[in-house]
């Protein structure tokens, strides 16, 4: 084993070991996803892209650490796939992956997903509107120990952090953050790409957990020494009144499991602050309902809503930490969510000239591809190319002199291996028909500016968000 000072370890060793960390375990702030995520969802696009194959999560496990060099371990790849895919309250909003099987419950919490010998998953119906499959094209995949692996990121229509949260805690650096309404965010992207007279505040945009029945809200604070005022979020279950000996709980703060709220309500009884409560929660269809029994002499002490939110700890505080892997790899420590959503605005923005490049580009040659199979066509039926019992270094003679027939890859095989059954006169009218269809298209997109081509995407995209 080589020696090393402390001094070298700590100004090599460490801070290469805190950088791999730091990208393994923090999202980033262009795709929202993790290493491992990327590596997931890289390896669904690649191989399983098709929501109707399902995949034995521990196999899509192999098939990912295989697929992408992952030196990790497969067990964390099966874990990191059971949270991707876990749908319940507080979980994600909207899953990347689709699980069929047990992926956890809101009453168990993290970690209660059935073995992934026993679970499969698919890729979501979302990703290929989020990660367009023509943006996935610009985005080169990275080169590791002479394999191809997942991209340094993909390149999303939405800022997806925002989409389900992420935390995350590495060397050095915490970061938690919660979703927002999507709706709320894609109208800042709207206003900012339409300039509107009235941008809206991204700052005070709620987090926002799908199936949640209580609230959230924004509250203001000042600090009594400094004076310095700060706003937090804080999240609320539901409490009600049913009678003067009784209240019934129906909803609980995003943190809680159920095992962990029985907790409080068995210390409150234990503390004679209630007589005792019956327990109606379903963990079948996580529904929480508690019926708390209390003295009359209760509602005298605690007489509105806001003092019942506290006795029963129906308030939790929601605080973030908005630090990222930007797009140079290296964390970024943000101050706010517009600041994040600014900078994902640009980063996209410039994507869409890339993405409007590469089809330019793609269609311009599909265009002279398909103008020489028309060609080529309609020269063997009027007989301007002599095919017959002519050698092929003579055909190509005849080819070169035509200006509007290309070359692909250097030859003329794609035309050679069309069989002759398919060189007609209806298949000469479909090439017509493809190569209008091409013209059009290569006009409109010219005439389209990047904005109106994220806008055009974000209609799609709350076709099938809430």
């Amino acid at each position: 084993m080589e020696n090393k000072t402390l001094s070298t370890f700590y100004t090599e060793d460490y801070p290469a070991f805190g950088y791999l960390d730091n990208i393994r375990k923090i999202a980033s702030c262009v795709d929202g996803l993790k290493l491992s995520q990327r590596k997931a969802i890289y390896t669904l696009f690649k191989r399983f892209n098709k929501t109707s194959i399902e995949n034995k999560t521990a196999r899509l496990a192999s098939a990912i650490a295989e697929a992408t060099e992952y030196l990790h371990g497969e067990q964390s790849l099966c874990t990191v796939l059971e949270t991707m895919a876990a749908n319940y309250v507080g979980a994600n909003n909207y899953p990347l992956v689709t699980g069929h099987g047990n992926f956890g419950t809101r009453f168990a919490g993290s970690g209660s997903a059935s073995a992934p010998r026993y679970t499969y998953i698919s890729i979501a119906d979302i990703d290929n509107i989020l990660y367009n499959a023509d943006d996935r094209a610009i985005c080169k995949s990275q080169i590791f120990e002479n394999s191809e692996i997942e991209p340094a990121y993909y390149m999303p229509i939405f800022p997806v952090v925002f989409l389900n949260g992420t935390d995350g805690l590495s060397t050095g650096w915490k970061t938690q953050i919660f979703p927002r309404k999507p709706s709320d965010i894609i109208k800042y992207i709207e206003a900012v790409l339409n300039k509107a007279a009235k941008i809206p505040d991204p700052d005070k945009f709620l987090p926002f957990f799908r199936g949640f029945t209580g609230k959230t809200q924004l509250i203001k604070s000042t600090n009594v020494e400094t004076k310095e005022v700060s706003f937090d979020f804080v999240n609320y279950g539901v409490i009600e009144k049913l009678n003067s000996t009784a209240l019934k709980i129906s909803e609980l703060p995003i943190t809680y499991s159920y095992d962990q709220y029985l907790k409080v309500l068995n210390n409150l009884v234990e503390k004679d602050i209630i007589v005792d409560f019956d327990d109606h929660a379903d963990s079948k269809t996580d529904k929480f309902e508690f019926i708390v029994k209390v003295k009359r002499e209760f509602f005298k002490k605690h007489p509105d809503e806001s003092d019942w939110l506290t006795v029963f700890k129906l308030e939790k505080s929601l605080p973030e930490q908005l630090n990222l892997i930007d797009e140079t790899n290296k964390i970024h420590e943000f101050t706010s969510i517009k600041e994040i959503l600014n900078k994902f605005i640009a980063i996209r923005l410039d994507f869409y000239g890339k993405r409007k490049e590469y089809l330019l580009d793609k269609w311009m040659n599909d265009l002279k591809v398909n103008l020489s199979k028309y060609l080529w066509c309609k020269g063997i039926i009027e007989e301007t190319i002599k095919i017959r019992n002519v050698k092929k270094d003579v055909v190509v003679a005849q080819l070169e002199k035509i200006n509007d027939i290309v070359k692909q890859n250097d030859s003329y095989n794609y035309l050679f291996n069309m069989s002759l059954s398919s060189i007609t006169k209806e298949k000469m009218e479909e090439l017509k028909e493809e190569i209008k269809g091409l013209k059009d298209k290569i006009k409109d997109l010219k005439s389209t500016d990047e904005k109106t081509m994220w806008l055009n995407d974000l209609k799609i995209l709350k076709t099938i968000l809430d």
